[in-house]
């Protein structure tokens, strides 16, 4: 890719820039008059979506969602290693269980040795 259509790449991305974001992570704090006169139109766009009541309510049930999703996906990892623990401690009692066995059928033929 040429250098200077690069450039320009680079700076219509950054009206994207995670940095600019507001508190609300969907406002960008972004200025128009910070950028070329051609890329104005599309942060005009971006910001008017955002005034959009229907657009902001999408905005906030996709936010709720996303928040569940997590929830469950945290769910799900820590019953897994609930499990995995659970199972590691059985591992554990049963490997000494046969320990202890080991040392008595030892004793016993230590026992029976005149």
């Amino acid at each position: 890719m040429r250098k200077s259509r690069r450039d320009e790449l680079e700076v219509l991305l950054s009206i994207f820039d995670q940095d600019n974001r507001a508190q609300n992570h969907h406002i960008m704090n972004v200025k128009e008059t910070d950028f070329p006169e051609k890329f104005r139109p599309i942060i005009r766009r971006l910001q008017s979506a955002t005034q959009e009541k229907e657009v902001r309510d999408i905005m906030i049930v996709e936010d709720d969602f996303l928040s569940e999703l997590q929830d469950y996906e945290n769910r799900i990892v820590d019953e897994r290693k609930l499990k995995e623990e659970a199972q590691r401690k059985q591992e554990e009692a049963q490997r000494k269980q046969e320990e202890a066995q080991r040392k008595q059928e030892k004793l016993r033929e230590n026992k029976r040795k005149p």
